[in-house]
């Protein structure tokens, strides 16, 4: 059964903890993560859909989030890619994830399609 997770959040939010936290975002993301946001002019708008990318595929899965087992990847073309390890990696073995990520002045969002 194919199930959808989508999450949306004020970039605002994640910019705070940037300000506020930085120590969090080593907890939220991976290493590649924050080397590619880190590279952009708008780094709190990258950083806050890889989080909703991460809360929408929780969502799909109906679990808390494993923020260091989600990595969201960009290929050199085409759509980002969700990399799974350790136990999300087990819950989706046998499925395909499929990630749209979209960020527009103070909101980002994330839609999770994961299908048999």
């Amino acid at each position: 059964m194919s199930t959808i997770g989508v999450d949306i959040e004020q970039v605002a939010r994640i910019e705070r903890l940037m300000t506020r936290r930085p120590l969090a975002l080593a907890r939220l993301f991976t290493p590649a993560e924050r080397a590619y946001c880190e590279e952009k002019a708008h780094r709190a708008a990258h950083y806050t859909a890889r989080f909703c990318a991460k809360e929408a595929l929780a969502k799909a899965l109906r679990l808390p989030p494993r923020w260091l087992e989600m990595e969201v990847v960009r290929g050199t073309v085409g759509p980002p890619i969700m990399h799974v390890a350790g136990r999300v990696a087990e819950l989706v073995a046998d499925r395909t994830i499929h990630l749209s990520l979209s960020h527009l002045g103070d909101y980002a969002v994330a839609m999770v399609l994961l299908e048999p």
